[in-house]
């Protein structure tokens, strides 16, 4: 029998009020008839129920409901089917409970719904319902599966510390205005593929134990996800016109525990973890206020900040574990919740209208945001990528920072474009990092970086300057083939492995100032348009430089191995500094292979500065390398001779041809031995004239003594200045047989019959040494490449 008190039952009334004393076996013992209520709903009365027990089959199948409806802090124990129904009125469903199944396909709300703290035991069908006003859902739980399939709300939802246990489907849902998720617990998979949000969401410290679908979502405003637990997430297409947040979350201050900040971290605990809180339970702080221990009746947590106070350790005594973050500001230590993805987080195709923050986020599993499209900024500063990170094609409108990130495997950045900077500082990549074809609007910054594994740039276009000061390479480094670059600066930086610039374009200056080289360094056929600076640099191995081109080389306080080989072929400069640099670089035990063009391109740069005395230094000690090289190695000189012959060698006998090659070679090693002695190569001709004094004094010695010359025939003995015993006639007689002229001095005598070769040999001197001389003095012995 129903002995509820508060009753009342008019023409457009129903209502029944129990009394809040009443144990739950007084309501069991008496029940509301849902019939009863559908009753009244079907003749537009007003329906108050608050605090009862409704029983029976509660079905308002395509009713039109044109009065308020309020069932309160009540239990539905039948099955509730309120399909296709309308609600003129605001519907309350505020702190209800509904054991069975409840259907609500297909509802049309003129005004708002509220159903706060409500409770589903069993699956929860709201799909194709329209709501005009705000659903209100906060604080409710659903035990089962939640639809909302295809349901239009035209202005907010709110779902505030939600607890879904089943799945929850919101797919092609539309949402005229925000959409508020903050502290709602996901339990299994949640949809929101193809929804569309007109406004906000807000899913701040949410907790997603499954995967996550917002694949196709629209959302037209901000999407907030700070200090969010993902299992996975899928962003595939999602379109946020808004800027996004995954950033962390603030959760109290450690000075005012216990104190003010209490109940902030009551709220906490009790969401994230289910710790049932009571009067009884107590918060305190133990090892110098280093720790926070929580003691309730089931459980004891401990919050313990680390040395550094960057870090809370959280510790419950049922074997879980957290990881919170600390940090000083304005002299106050606040803890925050990171955000979290611990499965795979999809972001592919996925289009941000404004900025988008991912600070102190961490990556669990492999995120991917391949050809993703982030209008504003794009910051991860010290967010941690576990597994690999694709940024495959993605587009930055504004700047990208992962400032003191850590990525743990391989990181790929190709094809990506950031119309801003980009900032790497102080990151550690312990995987392969690729930024090939990378296009970067500005300057990218990796100072103090750490590359681990193969870093590759081949082919970015990097419109401002890029610097890796201090970085350290434990890696291959590629940068082939970089475009456009305004300057590369690696100051200080370490390559333990090789490292290849070759094909690179600088628009200003490449620095390597006390940079350390420990292995091969390519920067070949490079075009660097101001400088290269070495300054302070050490190479432990060879370094190349073939076909590059640039302005100025600079070599102060420049370390180089003693072993270490230095390619210059075909490199074109405008200047070497400091400018005695040249000579340890041409060194034989460096300059290696030999070229003639890394000598002929020093030699101009000193002529076109005016310093022919080193230019000349420089020539001769490229023309002596050269005549070394050749001694060493088969070299054929006379190439245009020996070529015609080589094609004979079968029909001839090999005998002959080595011998050919041989005297071939022998005849250009005496020339150019020739010509180092006794000119160098043209720039030393004044050593010609000691050996021509030589000669001449040695001439005039021999023929001095007793019967070394005679009269000519038709010398006229009257005529004679000198007797022949006098030295000066001597010098005289040997200096007309060295001239290939003849001078007036000396013509009355020649050598004697005995002395006559000594004559030939005179003579054969000056026509070897007087053209030489000439052509010395003239710079015909000189030549270029």
């Amino acid at each position: 029998m129903n002995e509820i008190e508060n009753k009342e039952v008019t023409h457009s009334l129903l209502r029944y009020i129990c009394p809040d004393d009443w144990s739950e076996q007084k309501k069991v013992a008496n029940p509301i008839d849902a019939e009863e209520i559908v009753e009244a709903i079907k003749d537009g009365k007003t329906v108050e129920i608050i605090n009862a027990m409704i029983e029976g089959p509660f079905i308002l199948k395509y009713i039109n409901a044109e009065g308020k409806i309020t069932i309160q802090r009540t239990k539905f124990r039948g099955q509730v089917d309120w399909s296709y129904a309308a609600f003129k009125q605001v519907l309350n469903l505020e702190n209800s409970t509904f054991e069975t199944d409840a259907t609500f396909t297909g509802i049309t709300v003129e005004k708002d719904i509220f159903q706060d703290n409500v409770t589903f035991f069993e699956k929860a069908t709201f799909s194709d319902i329209t709501v005009n006003g705000v659903f209100y859902s906060r604080d409710s739980t659903f035990k089962k599966d939640a639809t909302f399939v295809g349901s239009i709300f035209k202005k907010r939802t709110e779902f505030f510390r939600s607890i879904f246990e089943g799945e929850v489907h919101f797919g092609i849902t539309r949402i005229g205005s925000h959409a508020g998720f903050n502290g709602t617990k996901f339990k299994k998979r949640v949809y929101f593929n193809s929804a569309k949000i007109d406004g906000g969401t807000y899913f701040n410290s949410a907790i997603f134990e499954d995967e996550a679908d917002f694949g196709n979502a629209r959302i037209g405003d901000v999407a907030v996800f700070n200090g969010t637990k993902f299992k996975g997430i899928n962003f595939n297409s999602a379109k946020i016109e808004g800027p996004v947040f995954f950033n962390k979350e603030y959760l109290f201050r450690w000075d005012n525990i216990p104190g003010k900040d209490n109940e902030k971290l009551i709220d906490f605990i009790t969401q994230d973890y289910g710790i049932d809180w009571e009067k009884t339970n107590i918060i305190e702080k133990i090892e110098t206020d280093r720790t926070i221990k929580i003691s309730t009746e089931k459980n004891t947590l401990l919050l313990s900040l680390n040395k550094e106070k960057t870090k809370v350790n959280l510790k419950i005594d049922d074997g879980r574990t957290d990881e919170l973050s600390a940090m000083l500001e304005n002299g106050k230590l606040n803890i925050y919740k990171k955000t979290i993805f611990k499965g795979e987080a999809d972001f592919g195709s996925t289009r941000i209208g404004n900025a988008a923050e991912f600070r102190e986020t961490e990556f669990k599993e492999q995120v991917n945001f391949s050809s993703a499209t982030i209008e504003g900024e794009a910051l991860f500063n010290q967010s941690i990528f576990e597994k690999k990170a694709i940024f495959i094609a993605a587009r930055f409108g504004g700047n990208a920072t992962f400032d003191e990130s850590n990525f743990y495997q391989e990181a790929t950045f190709s094809m990506a474009k950031i119309m801003g900077s980009t900032k790497f500082h102080s990151v550690i990549f312990k995987g392969d990092i690729d930024f090939s074809g990378v296009i970067i609007g500005s300057t990218a910054e990796f100072n103090d970086a750490e590359f681990n594994q193969k870093a590759s740039f081949n082919s970015a276009k990097i419109e401002g300057a890029v610097f890796f000061r201090s970085a350290i390479f434990r890696c291959d480094f590629d940068f082939i083939g970089v475009q456009n670059c305004l300057a590369a600066e690696f100051q200080n930086a370490a390559f333990i492995q090789m490292a290849n610039f070759s094909f690179a374009h600088i628009k200003k200056h490449l620095k390597f100032e006390s940079t350390i080289f420990n292995d091969q360094v390519k920067i070949e056929h490079a075009q660097i348009e101001e400088a290269i600076s070495l300054k302070g640099a050490y190479f432990a191995k060879d370094v190349s430089f073939k076909y590059t081109s640039l302005g100025t080389f600079y070599f102060e306080k420049f370390h180089i191995q003693p072993n270490v080989k230095i390619d210059l072929r075909g490199c074109i400069y405008d200047d070497i500094d400091p400018i005695n640099s040249w000579e340890e670089l041409t060194e034989p035990v460096h300059l290696y292979p030999y070229d003639r063009q890394p000598f002929s391109q020093i030699e101009k740069t000193f002529r076109r500065a005016g310093k022919d005395d080193l230019a000349d230094n420089v020539y001769y000690k490229g023309r002596c390398r050269e005549f070394s090289e050749n001694i060493i190695t088969i070299q054929k000189p006379f190439i245009w001779i020996i070529r015609p012959l080589w094609l004979l060698k079968y029909l001839i006998s090999p005998l002959i041809f080595t011998g050919i090659i041989w005297i071939n070679r022998c005849f250009w090693l005496l020339k150019e031995g020739g010509l180092q002695l006794l000119t160098g190569y043209g720039v030393r001709v004044k050593r010609l004239l000691f050996f021509i004094v030589l000669i001449l004094l040695a001439g005039t010695y021999i023929f001095n003594q007793p019967g070394a010359v005679v009269l000519k025939p038709e010398a006229n003995q009257t005529l004679l200045i000198w007797p022949m015993d006098s030295y000066l006639e001597a010098f005289y007689v040997s200096l007309n047989l060295f001239l290939p002229i003849e001078i007036p001095s000396g013509t009355f005598w020649k050598p004697s019959q005995n002395f006559a070769i000594f004559g030939t040999l005179l003579k054969l001197a000056g026509w070897i040494l007087v053209p030489i001389g000439v052509a010395g003095i003239s710079g015909l012995l000189k030549r270029s490449k």
